[in-house]
Order: C-alpha cells, then sequence, then structure tokens
C-alpha cells in the first residue's frame, strides 16, 4: 500500500486484518500517520514506513496466527500491543520485529504490550527483536511488565534483543512496570543471543531483568525501583557474561521496606569504573562469579561501592 494522499492525512485501517501475503505500507512521500484499530494476523510480513507519521496499533498482532515479522520505521511515535511475530521459519522470510522511531524531540515508542519471536524449534532459529529510540521507550502494560521474548525452547538459536538509539526506556507511570528480556536457547546453552543495553538509559521502571543464557548482556547506566513487582530483585541479569559499562542504581520511590536487589549471575566484566547503588538498608547485591575488567582480566580490580547500608554482599 503506497499513500499518496497530502501531508497531514492518516490511513486508517479498522476492523480485523488478515495478512494474505506479505505487506508493505510507505506513506513516508507525505508523512501520513497509520492508525490500526484491530488485530493483525496471518503468517506473513507486515512493514510500516511512514516518514514522520505516527504509527498506532491497538490490537494484538499474531494473537491468533503468528505474524512472519513485524517492523516499523518513522520520525514519528510508535504505539504497540502484543506482537508475535514468531511464524518467518514457516513462510519465505525471517522471523524478527523492529522498531524504530529517529525523530526528536518528542517522537516515543510506547509498549503496551509484550514482543515475542520466541519458539519451540531444534532446527530453526528465533527471530531478533530490536527497538530503537533517540528519545523514549515508554512501558505501559496491564500487569506491570512488559516482555521481549526472543528465546528458542527447543536446542536451535535463539534472538537477539538490541534496545538502543541513545534514548530511555522508562515506565509510563512511574516505577510501576518493569521490563524481562528472554534471549536463552533452553537446549543448548551455546544458541542463546546476545542482550545489547548499551545506547540507551533505564530510569523509574520498577525491574528489569534479563536472561541470555549462554551468551551476552551488554548494559549501560540502568537506574530502577525497588523491584516491587519482581520479588524484591529490582535488577537481575544472568548470562555467561555480563558486560557492564555504567552504575547500577535501585531507588526506593515506592517501598515502603527494603531497597531493590542486584543479582548479576554469570562472568562479570568491568568496562568502566562502577557503583552498585542500592540506597536502603537491607537491599543487597550479588556476583556469583569473578568480576575483572576487560582490559587487563585483573579480578577486582575496581571495588563496587555501596553508598549506603546493605544487608548482605557476594562477591
Amino acid at each position: 500500500i503506497n499513500d499518496a494522499d497530502p501531508a497531514a492525512q492518516t490511513l486508517n485501517l479498522t476492523g480485523a486484518v488478515v495478512l494474505g501475503s506479505n505487506v508493505s505500507i510507505d506513506t513516508a512521500a507525505n508523512n501520513n500517520a497509520l492508525v490500526v484499530t484491530g488485530t493483525i494476523n496471518g503468517a506473513k510480513a507486515f512493514a510500516v514506513t511512514t516518514g514522520s507519521g505516527n504509527v498506532t496499533v491497538t490490537g494484538a498482532a499474531g494473537g491468533t496466527t503468528a505474524l512472519e515479522s513485524f517492523s516499523v520505521q518513522t520520525s514519528g511515535d510508535i504505539s504497540v500491543d502484543d506482537i508475535n511475530a514468531s511464524n518467518g521459519n514457516g513462510g519465505t522470510g525471517t522471523s524478527g520485529i523492529t522498531l524504530s522511531s529517529n525523530g526528536t524531540p518528542a517522537a516515543n515508542i510506547n509498549l503496551n504490550g509484550d514482543l515475542t519471536t520466541s519458539i519451540n524449534d531444534n532446527t530453526n532459529a528465533a527471530g531478533n527483536i530490536a527497538i530503537y529510540a533517540t528519545t523514549k521507550v515508554n512501558l505501559d502494560d496491564g500487569d506491570d511488565q512488559v516482555v521481549l521474548n526472543a528465546s528458542n525452547t527447543g536446542t536451535a538459536a535463539a534472538g537477539s534483543v538490541t534496545i538502543g538509539g541513545g534514548g530511555s526506556v522508562t515506565s509510563n507511570t512511574a516505577n510501576q512496570d518493569g521490563l524481562a528480556i528472554n534471549t536463552s536457547s533452553a537446549g543448548v546453552a551455546a544458541n542463546s543471543k546476545a542482550i545489547d543495553l548499551t545506547a540507551v538509559s533505564f530510569s523509574a521502571l520498577d525491574h528489569i531483568s534479563a536472561n541470555a543464557g549462554g551468551s551476552t548482556i551488554t548494559a549501560g547506566t540502568t537506574s530502577v525501583d525497588d523491584g516491587s513487582g519482581n520479588g524484591g530483585n529490582a535488577i537481575d541479569f544472568t548470562a555467561a557474561t555480563i558486560n557492564l559499562k555504567g552504575n547500577l542504581s535501585t531507588a526506593d520511590a515506592n517501598s515502603t521496606g527494603t531497597g531493590g536487589n542486584v543479582l548479576l549471575t554469570g562472568a562479570v566484566v568491568l568496562q568502566a569504573n562502577i557503583t552498585i547503588d542500592t540506597r536502603d538498608a537491607g537491599a543487597q547485591y550479588y556476583v556469583p562469579k569473578a568480576t575483572s575488567t576487560a582490559a587487563t582480566g585483573e579480578r577486582n580490580r575496581y571495588r563496587f561501592p555501596v553508598p549506603w547500608e546493605i544487608g548482605r554482599a557476594h562477591v
């Protein structure tokens, strides 16, 4: 669909959308917006380019029949609900979800549901999930947690998850919603894929948990609340290697008790001087394996200063 209507128009799709073939919607010539009011289903690719037009999908995509892939490229806002794009290996394309908003200063990506490319397959790989925002990624899910799931519960490869663009990931209601990411391969740890959170910051989330199985997590500055929606675990990273490029902090805006815990399960590599701040009495950080720097490999070369009294610390 190529929309050549004059600028400031909106292309509306109202009702249940069924993809009978790969579909591309391009309104970029006049920066027209796209609004899909309803569900999208079908084992095909769905790609949208709108220039600076906003993209809004109010229903689930792939809720009944998983899509092959789902991609949006715009410099305007993106708002989506649940997306399941795990059907690529059953068709002619590759599974995957890409949401890219490069607008300034006010373009946002609003995630009102979970994104999944997860499969149970011993031959084919799960698709990748990529989110790029220069301003904000707002999380606003009804169960207080947005899930990005690119795992494979079979023995083949999982997909990777990348959140970048230089913006920030935040809860639409401050300190309410959390984020959970999974790129593990259940059958073969080495087939897990990386989680890259380098080019993004996190703030005003209840928690963030990430499981990269036998692969790597790379994280920059991460500041969240007390993890009350995740059993008190505010930052919970599990991977073969955890690369830290920024400080980790768990605030205590909502809690009436202890601050949030920081759990780092895997070999931690410090790529900068790192401060872990759990703020309130009773919180803890847990680093069960050797800690080193990328440059020298010296164990515990950098300290993990915790500014306030904590309950326990395991290094």
